[in-house]
């Protein structure tokens, strides 16, 4: 199965058309910390569109995923110092250690002032960029280099930092003035060691960008090779930039590229390897990322152009990979070097945003895009602070159903001749190896679930008025972008809340994963919503050739700018009936049964299935997402499910029957064998 970029939150780019080979070790749970997985895929390609011959699939190298402290299933290690460390930083990653004196010859000195930080449209997801703004960093000094394996070395030497994990698919990893691949604990830890710290967002930024936010760390210039060092033509991935010519195909000495240096000396801020930041900073107008998540800033070697703007950033959650995260170290001015350089924010939104420099060969979206509207934001109850001009039972319903969604329902019957029934059994989910992240995907297990209906179609605009109308739910928010946002033939965009509401409104209740998927995917774990076929326009509405973004598939014609109607795409039905369990929108769903870390809290919800906005990567029909605040709501909607018995809305019976395998073996895909078992 595929294997693409992580892209946090909701990952834009990359599709194939060839089949994926798959192998690695299933990873196990430990009492302390996740196990190793090493996986290794076949290319996905960066193209979507529909796939019209088998092609032999290429065994891919591995790829490293590892528990956040760097070291591996402590029943396999050394029992000696290394356990022993491990055992002694979990809870204090300063503990026992003695730091060197730091050298500022070997960094460079950024002086205080006010800069401009982020940019006005997020790139690729909603936490892309930090939100365009201003603010006041104090003086500060940051590595002039990525600290390589030779300086990692050291601290491993002197027994003050775990060692890094064998990295077999990046052979440069163990150079000594390649950088060091580690994670975002081992780095922190480094640089404690090195008498120095993380740097924070602003300052890494600050660094990149100069004080006027320039575009790239270099300067206005479209990036070429002579720049960066990204997924060229020597890089084995499908999305490689075959014109691009960096002469390394994974990481590069840290003191390359000396054109894409920023004007004060700092070297590779954008490409070779994406670097760790302090996580928790507080950024106006935007969420902290969640408990367990780290930042990563700059592009890499696995990168593509777009993610060498100097504004861009991605929020990483475990398992986290380790064959492109590196890091540099900083310090405060001043007598204390590990203070807090906080940013003292000057301006909420920056008072110019720099002008985006051409960039090649890289697609941007249409100039009559209307990039603000570009990303539609809601509190996760649909509506947001009420104002003077809000409707007053608007307002009283906001406020009641913050601490109780089912406050004052009138609920209907719900209407079986617009839902199929799925009757008990057992059937397969997930799959061994995620695609992009290992959030992507449940573990490949299989589960009894008992009989339940589920909608034929996503909820219409029609359908979720009747609610609105009745006073009910929360009217769904003005979409700009979506031009048939209203249309009562179409589905209705609305957030995880609303759709929650409206379906115990309408007598039900959101499916859990495990039924959505039990519906998608039939009772023997078919790969797409329809069966086995590739995809091809006729199935499935995905980001096309009318879609206005970079990423777009122009040999993909679909029809369809962005959603279509709930009923549509006849071909890519169900054998049961289902309409449009693959494409469309994404589909929000109960985690009632989380098979998956950070699956659960406050501010996580899971949504399931591709959308219009997405790339063929997303048909399969074992394709999930973690979703954290602010929720975008322009591709997501929801289909309402309900238990057999007598109370519609119980919860129904569920349990792991085969638990997740351990032989790293990818499934046979196949056509359903009998439609029999559906009513």
């Amino acid at each position: 199965m595929p294997t693409c970029a992580v892209k946090t939150g909701a990952a834009r780019f990359g599709s194939r058309r060839v089949l994926r080979l798959w192998r690695g070790l299933q990873f196990g749970v430990g009492a302390l910390m996740a196990s190793m997985i090493v996986w290794s895929t076949a290319a996905c390609n960066r193209t979507p569109g529909p796939a019209t011959e088998e092609v032999v699939p290429t065994p891919m190298p591995e790829l490293v995923v590892t528990e956040v402290y760097g070291l591996a299933n402590a029943d396999e290690q050394d029992t000696g110092w290394a356990g022993e460390l491990f055992e002694r930083i979990k809870d204090d990653i300063g503990a026992g250690l003695s730091p060197k004196d730091f050298d500022k010859s070997t960094m460079i000195a950024v002086p205080a002032g006010d800069a401009v930080y982020g940019c006005a449209a997020p790139p690729r997801d909603p936490h892309g960029c930090m939100p365009l703004h201003n603010a006041k960093l104090g003086p500060f000094l940051i590595d002039a280099t990525e600290v390589t394996a030779g300086e990692y070395q050291e601290c491993v030497d002197a027994h003050e930092c775990l060692p890094r994990l064998p990295n077999p698919h990046v052979k440069e990893s163990d150079t000594p003035n390649y950088p060091a691949l580690v994670t975002y604990k081992q780095a922190e830890r480094y640089c404690r060691w090195a008498g120095k710290r993380l740097p924070s967002e602003h300052e890494w930024e600050r660094a990149a960008r100069g004080p006027d936010g320039r575009h790239y760390p270099w300067g206005e210039e479209a990036p070429d090779s002579k720049h960066a060092n990204i997924c060229d033509k020597d890089c084995e991935f499908d999305w490689a930039d075959k014109s691009w010519n960096d002469g390394y195909p994974h990481t590069a000495p840290v003191r390359s590229f000396a054109p894409g240096n920023t004007p004060e000396g700092a070297w590779q801020m954008a490409g070779n390897v994406k670097e760790w930041v302090r996580s928790g900073e507080f950024v106006p107008n935007m969420e902290p990322a969640p408990p367990g998540a780290y930042v990563a800033r700059g592009a890499s070697w696995y990168s593509d152009q777009p993610e060498l703007e100097a504004f861009y950033r991605q929020e990483w959650v475990p398992g986290i990979r380790l064959d492109d995260k590196g890091f540099r170290c900083a310090v405060t001015e001043g007598s204390d070097p590990l203070a807090s350089n906080g940013a003292l924010v000057t301006q909420k939104t920056a008072t110019s945003a720099p002008e985006s420099p051409p960039t090649g060969e890289e697609k941007k979206p249409p100039a009559s895009v209307d990039k603000a509207a570009l990303d539609t934001r809601a509190n996760v109850f649909g509506l947001p602070e009420p104002t003077p001009q809000t409707p007053p039972w608007q307002v009283d319903l906001y406020e009641h159903i913050k601490d109780d969604i089912d406050w004052n329902l009138a609920k209907k019957a719900p209407d079986e001749s617009e839902m199929v029934k799925f009757s008990a059994g057992e059937a397969t989910f997930g799959f061994a190896f995620p695609p992009r992240d290992i959030e992507n995907c449940l573990p490949d297990h299989k589960a009894y679930l008992g009989a339940f209906w589920i909608d034929k179609t996503e909820v219409t605009n029609a359908e979720y008025k009747k609610c609105v109308d009745e006073q009910q739910c929360l009217p769904v928010l003005p979409n700009p972008h979506i031009h048939n946002y209203e249309d009562p033939a179409y589905p209705a965009l609305m957030t995880y809340k609303q759709a929650e509401r409206y379906c115990r409104w309408a007598g039900k209740r959101l499916p859990t994963e495990h039924e959505w998927e039990r519906a998608a995917r039939g009772t023997d774990g078919r790969r797409y919503a329809w069966g086995k076929e590739p995809p091809t326009p006729k199935r499935a509405n995905i980001c096309g050739a009318e879609c206005d973004f970079a990423w777009h598939d122009m040999e993909w014609d679909d029809g369809e700018p962005h959603m279509g109607p709930a009923v549509s795409f006849a071909s890519g039905r169900t054998p049961e009936g289902l309409w449009h369990m693959s494409d469309n929108l994404k589909e929000w769903v109960e985690t009632a049964h989380p098979m998956r870390e950070g699956d659960t809290g406050e501010y996580h919800y899971i949504a399931r299935g591709a959308s219009w906005y997405s790339d063929a990567q997303e048909l399969d029909a074992f394709y999930r997402q973690v979703w954290i605040p602010g929720v975008r709501i322009d591709d997501k909607g929801v289909r309402c499910a309900a238990t057999v018995g007598d109370d519609p809305q119980a919860a129904a019976e569920f349990r792991v029957t085969v638990e997740p395998s351990a032989t790293g073996e990818a499934p046979e895909y196949a056509e359903p064998a009998a439609k029999a078992t559906e009513e």
